[in-house]
C-alpha cells in the first residue's frame, strides 16, 4: 500500500482499537533504557466494520477477515537514553 505520500489523516468516523495496555488509542514507547523495535500495521478494508472501539485484537482480526484489500507495516527503532 503506497499511501504514505498521499494520506495525511483518517476520515471522520475512523476508529482506533484497544491497545495491548488495555486503553483505546496509541501510546508511544516508554520502555526501560535501551533499544526497542516497534511495528505499526495499517489495513485498507473494502467495507466499514460495525465493531465497538474496545474490540480485542483477535476479534478485530476475525472481523477484518475477507475484507482486507491491502496492508502495510513500518518498523521503527526507539532508543531511550535517560
Amino acid at each position: 500500500m503506497d499511501s504514505a505520500s498521499t494520506v495525511s489523516s483518517l476520515p471522520d468516523g475512523s476508529k482506533q482499537g484497544t491497545a495491548d495496555h488495555g486503553t483505546v488509542g496509541y501510546i508511544g514507547p516508554c520502555e526501560a533504557m535501551g533499544k526497542f523495535t516497534y511495528a505499526l500495521r495499517v489495513f485498507a478494508l473494502d467495507t466499514v466494520l460495525d465493531v465497538p472501539a474496545n474490540l480485542a485484537k483477535y476479534d478485530l482480526i476475525n472481523a477484518m477477515n475477507g475484507h482486507i484489500i491491502d496492508a502495510d507495516e513500518v518498523e521503527f527503532i526507539h532508543y531511550r537514553r535517560f
